[in-house]
């Protein structure tokens, strides 16, 4: 059996591990280092709608 994975951001995580498959972020860190207001922004932007990759807030 052949499994084929994607790893659409080139950081060496799969697609379907990883959190963000359209920025490259090899660590999985969610931020930056330090939380901001437009960190905030995001989160409200994104409150309440379904978690997954490849979505653009």
């Amino acid at each position: 059996m052949l499994f084929v994975t994607q790893d659409s951001d080139g950081d060496g995580i799969d697609d379907e591990e990883n959190n963000c498959s359209q920025a490259a972020n090899p660590n999985q860190r969610d931020s930056n280092g330090s939380v901001d207001q437009n960190d905030a922004a995001l989160m409200r932007s994104a409150f309440g709608k379904a978690p997954g990759p490849g979505k653009r807030y």
